[in-house]
């Protein structure tokens, strides 16, 4: 009876998730991987790496706003100063983007 190696033990749907979406990313599938961190962070609502790769591909999608609330709650949870670093960036980033794209209000057209 063969035993299994230490190392082989099964990956969790997170997990399983997560390498997916890094395969849709790495494949330009952002929309799967939208979709594929998005039922992470259904299960794990502060999964930071869902959060980033999610910010990320929102981002790429040109979702400016919505991958600035993603990132912003991603930068709040990353702990290493470097990441935070990163995450910053693109935040900003992200949130000047959003507001470039904000509508502006119509002009008034002058009455007689």
């Amino acid at each position: 009876k063969a035993e299994k190696a230490q190392g082989d033990t099964p990956m969790s749907l997170v997990d399983q998730k997560l390498t997916e979406s890094l395969m849709s990313f790495r494949d330009r599938k952002y929309d799967r991987v939208i979709a594929l961190c998005t039922d992470v962070l259904g299960l794990e609502p502060e999964n930071l790496v869902a959060l980033k790769r999610l910010g990320s591909a929102l981002y790429v999608m040109k979702e400016y706003e919505k991958a600035g609330t993603v990132l912003q709650k991603a930068y709040d949870l990353e702990a290493n100063d470097k990441e935070k670093a990163t995450i910053k960036k693109f935040l900003n980033l992200a949130q000047e983007k959003a507001k470039s794209r904000a509508p502006t209000a119509p002009a008034v057209p002058a009455t007689p």
